[in-house]
């Protein structure tokens, strides 16, 4: 009986061995995933609602009183005899652009820096780059409202939240400085709403995830949901009660190889008082009567974020958004 026990305890031990690689198999499936692994995707799912779509017709998207009174007749404002539609026009642009934009600069080891600008294309500045481009193609132009309302309801059906991204090179006038390279995954470029989810793009330009040899840049579109599927209900991506800023993400921007870390766009999306103030000043210096006001090709040259850049960054806006006039 003894040896016929003694025979057995191997076969035991071999059992209870793999029991237990087998349980502790099992557990590690049902460990929490990492959170260095990326999130799911959330599914994309119909607005809940007519006014989800923040570019549908209504409502009307908010336009500062100033500008509306000049856009809409020759009748000049108070203080401002000299200037024409266009002028205020483009003010306009260049106050919602900077708005609704937010700017990461980053230093190369020489004297120049590249820039990642982000512009949340925002029903106001949709309307800001329809209304110039329309008064410089024809300076009297009519019925400029119904025009802008009819290019927003075409991209209302897009059913999609639009950004806008630019990485650029900027060098001071006459200096030569190193070649760099600037790496960005568009695909990683999170969106964060209030309850937390976050929500990678549904399509982009895929030129924005190329490397870019500075000086040259690049610039495009990045899609994202108007709403998602979270367990069993459709959540609203940006919901205006909740989110009053939109949050962009990025796990690293590749800056001559090297990785340099987590970045993050800010931009001002609602106000918890909206009083229908202002939220960015900017260009307050009028434009004289006599100077060029034309969309431009390329990203600013300004080496300070200043109303210089604002407008030259307007201007670029202007030209990518809209087919050029021959």
């Amino acid at each position: 009986m003894l040896r016929g026990t003694s025979l057995q305890q191997p076969n035991s031990l071999v059992t209870q061995w793999l029991l237990i690689v087998f349980i502790t198999v099992w557990l590690s499936a049902c460990a929490p995933i990492p959170l260095s692994v990326d999130p799911t995707p959330l599914p994309e799912c119909p607005p809940p609602s007519y006014n989800v779509n923040i570019y549908n017709s209504t409502p009307l998207p908010t336009v500062p009183s100033t500008v509306l009174p000049l856009i809409a007749s020759n009748t000049p404002l108070v203080g401002q005899p000299d200037l024409s539609r266009k002028q205020i026009a483009f003010q306009n642009l260049e106050r919602e652009v900077a708005r609704w934009s937010d700017t990461k600069t980053f230093e190369l080891g020489d004297t120049s820096q590249a820039r990642v600008t982000v512009t949340f294309l925002s029903p106001e500045v949709l309307r800001a780059a329809a209304v110039i481009d329309l008064l410089d193609e024809n300076p009297n132009a009519p019925y400029i409202d119904a025009q802008a309302a009819s290019m927003l309801e075409q991209i209302a059906r897009r059913e999609k939240l639009i950004f806008f991204l630019t990485a650029f090179h900027v060098k001071p006038n006459g200096e030569t400085v190193n070649m760099h390279t600037l790496d960005i995954d568009a695909a990683k470029l999170i969106l964060v709403n209030a309850s937390g989810l976050q929500i990678e793009p549904a399509y982009y330009d895929h030129n924005l995830d190329q490397p870019i040899a500075l000086p040259q840049y690049t610039n495009g579109y990045l899609y994202y949901p108007l709403a998602v599927k979270n367990e069993k209900s459709c959540i609203e991506v940006l919901n205006s009660e909740f989110n009053t800023k939109i949050i962009l993400q990025l796990p690293s921007i590749i800056i001559d190889g090297k990785s340099t870390g987590p970045h993050t766009w800010t931009i001002q999306y609602t106000y918890l008082l909206n009083t229908g103030n202002s939220s960015y000043e900017v260009g307050d210096q009028y434009i004289p009567v006599d100077s060029e006001i034309q969309s431009q090709d390329t990203p600013p040259t300004s080496a300070e974020i200043s109303d210089a850049f604002w407008e030259q960054y307007a201007k670029f806006i202007w030209a990518k958004l809209t087919p050029a006039h021959e």
